[in-house]
């Protein structure tokens, strides 16, 4: 298919289309045709004319490059327009000779075109549309040439390399959108055979592809970004021995020092807008900078991934030196102190900003060499000393050694404790974040703190300092934000289950150990706030709701964990993430758990949850020591343990014969006008029965729910109107219905009914809810199995 080229206009946003409108209809033979792609020229064209012949010819080709030889540089003064057509054919003409007539591009080569297209693009004179053109122009025959030969004719006589090295105004984003996709193609035909053409290596070695396009990387264009890691990339897979040497010394040099700055630099300006962010409006400028350094992070992985040993080393030495351990590790050290500056000119990382970056580290890089020295820092009781000296706030090289009785290649970390200061945090989110980062290090180090203390000196200092610590968190977080504990969950069942955890008696032991004295401190906790609900009589019947609304979502679908550590919403405050998942929507009428303080439900809420998760736990590890397969999802079809089962089994839409029930005449306003139903008045279901016209006797459950989840209050404006809530019923939302009677001494009996019922099956709930507790508070208290 004959080609077609564009004509170059605007900004290099619109390289994209012009670039496409190559492949159109190519124009006639007219020195002066200018028409477009789809006037009538352009068809014939297309179709190879009306005899089928092509519409370009040779000697086409000859008057296109007479014409190009003779502009001057004094011709360009005048106007762009005729070099930028002349470039345009004359490019057309190559590509459609190159698929056609060998004699086209063989031409090119005998005059030297691509010579004086390099000529023009030089001259301080050239018009900006007229370097765009040549750029663009060069990128076509780049990526569209086929022929082995033409390639290397292109890539030849170091055209390129002077083409590369030019001065053009990069200050211009047109300019230095085309320059980069120029270069970007040329990066693409880069492989051992063709490094050739770009490696120079008289008088010195010398690789202006690599050099110039590095120059650009944090330029503020994304699409400039994206195209200098395609072309470095590219040539970091090259295997020559000569190139591979030049790009191991310049990136350890320049490049990579120059990308662990740059990163720390979006650490910090992320830090700067997570700074008091307090609302979802605010949530904007934090997720900008994240997805910058994520780009940039992943970046980085495809480097590691291509798995050159000398890049990698010397990659994850800069990253370690120049941006891991002075920043993310000092905002670490900062759970201690101020946060917001350091020596009064260097901006110290938040501590939760500093550990979400941590576990993005160990999501997106995954290399021992980098995150290894990063686990070690935060879990190990004692770290080499080479690695000591380069901690934040460790000691100065030839200060004496704090511990001058050990190897002397060994030191304490001193850095460890702050660690664990931030999984003793009183702050959910803090806690949250030190706790993935455990589980990160774990996961993708392969190593546990145990394996790893064991190796390195004496264990003044427990390893299982840190495991101990996830432990005792069960009893000791309040957890009042719901994704937090089942996140908290999937890490301690991936923590320590973990076979390589468990393979040691003493760790197995030790987390037997803390798992009961968490439930049985959660297990007293609950008791006591059931004690003193108890002796409230109905009004403390409020615990028993927040027991089953937290049963529910226990047994809820876990979170997609990765997504919920990545996502940057763990920089706000846990109340303004997201509704809880399975939380009902605001209504104007009051809640089943009415009676209780808000600070008394909060608390209640808080035992629950660490109650029935600390269940959960030692259930899975009950079952792990049995032999048993578990999972994080084990337990999510199980029905609440405390619960009234009905005497008979009803529900919506179902049609049954009425017979002698008793029952209220009842109306109900719908949208659709007031309707009559029956209030059976059945001592387990709260049910109103619409009355079959058909069949005397029968009747249809419009509404249905337990008692002991219905409300009811006399309307004091009209007392023959009883307002009714339900609340969690099978659709798991809140409802309302109001039903009018007759009369007054109806409305009451209705009413008493509800009540009366209510009270007698709430009452039975809560003294299974204690039983339970008690059962399981017993059950803690078994010995540990050996």
């Amino acid at each position: 298919r004959a080609p077609r080229f564009s004509t170059v206009a605007g900004r290099a946003g619109t390289q994209r289309a012009a670039m496409a409108g190559l492949f159109g209809a190519i124009f006639g033979s007219s020195s002066s045709s200018t028409s477009s792609a789809g006037g009538p020229v352009a068809g014939a064209a297309r179709n190879g004319g009306a005899s089928g012949a092509p519409m370009y010819s040779f000697a086409r080709l000859q008057q296109l490059y007479e014409r190009l030889s003779k502009f001057r540089e004094s011709d360009l003064e005048k106007g762009s327009e005729a070099v930028v057509e002349t470039v345009r054919q004359i490019t057309e003409a190559l590509l459609w000779g190159e698929a056609h007539d060998a004699r086209f591009f063989d031409f090119f080569c005998e005059k030297t075109i691509l010579a004086d297209f390099v000529r023009v693009l030089s001259l301080a004179k050239a018009p900006k549309q007229v370097k765009l053109q040549l750029l663009q122009s060069l990128s076509m025959l780049l990526m569209n040439i086929k022929c082995q030969t033409s390639i290397y004719y292109l890539l030849s006589n170091n055209h390129i390399n002077r083409l590369i090295e030019t001065k053009l105004d990069f200050e211009d984003e047109d300019i230095l959108g085309y320059y980069m996709t120029f270069i970007k193609s040329l990066a693409m035909r880069l492989d051992n055979e063709t490094v050739k053409f770009f490696f120079l290596q008289h008088p010195k070695p010398h690789f202006p592809l690599y050099v110039e396009s590095t120059r650009f990387f944090d330029n503020r264009d994304q699409m400039v970004r994206t195209a200098v890691r395609t072309i470095t990339l590219q040539v970091y897979r090259v295997g020559d021995p000569l190139v591979r040497r030049f790009v191991l010394q310049h990136a350890a040099e320049s490049y990579f020092s120059e990308l662990a700055f740059y990163l720390r630099d979006l650490w910090l300006r992320m830090d700067v807008a997570a700074e008091g962010a307090q609302e979802q409006r605010q949530f904007v400028a934090i997720e900008r900078e994240h997805e910058l350094q994520v780009d940039l992070l992943i970046y980085l992985s495809d480097v590691f991934e291509l798995g050159v040993g000398e890049l990698t080393e010397v990659l994850a030495d800069r990253l370690l030196n120049c941006a891991m351990l002075p920043v993310l590790l000092k905002g670490v050290v900062a759970i201690n102190g101020d946060s917001a500056v350091g020596d009064g000119q260097t901006r110290i990382l938040a501590p939760r900003v500093a550990l979400f970056l941590i576990r993005q580290v160990f999501d997106i890089l995954r290399v021992p060499c980098l995150l290894a020295p990063l686990a070690s820092a935060l879990l190990q009781p004692f770290v080499p000393a080479a690695l000591a000296y380069v901690l934040p706030e460790g000691p100065s090289v030839g200060e004496a050694s704090p511990a001058a009785h050990m190897q002397e290649d060994i030191l304490p970390n001193w850095l460890r404790e702050h660690f664990v200061a931030c999984l003793e945090s009183p702050e959910d989110e803090i806690f949250l974040l030190a706790a993935v980062v455990v589980h990160g290090c774990l996961r993708y180090v392969g190593e546990t703190p145990l394996a790893l203390g064991a190796t390195l000196g004496p264990r003044k200092s427990s390893p299982l300092e840190v495991y101990l610590t996830l432990l005792h968190s069960l009893g000791r977080q309040p957890f009042q934000n719901l994704d937090i504990l089942r996140a908290f969950d999937k890490i301690l069942f991936d923590v320590l289950l973990d076979p390589i955890v468990l393979s040691s008696r003493q760790v197995k032991l030790e987390v037997w150990k803390a798992a009961l004295a968490g439930v049985r401190g959660a297990s007293s906790g609950l008791a006591e706030r059931l004690q003193a609900c108890r002796e409230l009589g109905d009004a403390g019947d409020w615990i028993y709701d927040v027991f089953a609304e937290e049963w529910a979502l226990h047994h809820a679908a876990m979170p997609e964990f990765l997504v919920f550590c990545a996502d940057p919403q763990r920089l706000l405050p846990a109340s303004v993430w997201v509704a809880p998942r399975g939380a009902s929507s605001s209504s104007s009428f009051p809640a089943l758990t009415a009676g209780g303080t808000q600070d008394a439900k909060g608390e209640a809420r808080g035992a629950v949850r660490a109650f029935l998760w600390g269940q959960r736990l030692l259930g899975r590890f009950a079952a792990h020591a049995a032999g048993l397969e578990v999972s994080p999802e084990d337990g999510g079809g199980e029905a609440s343990p405390v619960s009234v089962e009905p005497p008979q089994a009803f529900s919506e839409g179902e049609t049954f014969d009425l017979g002698a029930s008793p029952r209220i005449v009842c109306g109900v306003t719908s949208s659709k006008g007031k309707h009559t139903r029956y209030l059976l008045l059945d001592g387990f279901w709260f049910m109103l029965v619409q009355p079959d016209p058909s069949t005397s006797g029968w009747g249809t459950i419009k509404t249905l729910c337990p008692l002991w989840q219905v409300q009811s209050m006399v309307d004091r404006g009209d007392p023959r109107t009883l307002q009714i809530f339900m609340h969690n019923r099978a659709d798991k939302h809140d409802s309302q219905v109001t039903l009018t009677f007759e009369d007054v001494s109806r409305c009451l009996a209705a009413n008493e009914h509800v009540e009366k019922h209510r009270q007698q099956i709430r009452l039975e709930l809560m003294e299974k809810l204690v039983v339970f507790v008690d059962i399981c508070s017993e059950t803690s208290s078994v010995q540990i199995p050996t």
